[in-house]
């Protein structure tokens, strides 16, 4: 329902930049119900998890002086928001 969600039901996050030590920080973490989880903003990886109060997630701060580049997008039930700006797929 929509107390659960804004209307995103999935997130997708792509890592775009070369992280070069695992300590430099920006790790994606996520609460699941077995703890948290985090993970590493490896080069050319995809992270889906739930976008609702199933996964709450933070990203670490960066520890270094590297510039950290990742898109992150939504999928987005309309039904919950039927305000979001929908396009639809092309073929």
């Amino acid at each position: 329902g929509s107390a659960d969600c804004n209307g995103r039901r999935l997130t997708a996050v792509y890592y775009l930049t070369d992280v070069p030590s695992d300590t430099c920080g920006c790790h994606l973490r996520l609460a699941v119900a077995r703890g948290t989880y985090d993970v590493s903003p490896s080069t050319d990886s995809l992270v889906l998890f739930w976008a609702d109060r199933r996964t709450p997630h933070e990203v670490l701060p960066n520890a270094s002086t590297l510039q950290r580049y990742a898109l992150s997008c939504w999928y987005v039930d309309l039904d919950e928001a039927p305000g979001a700006p929908a396009r639809p797929m092309p073929c």
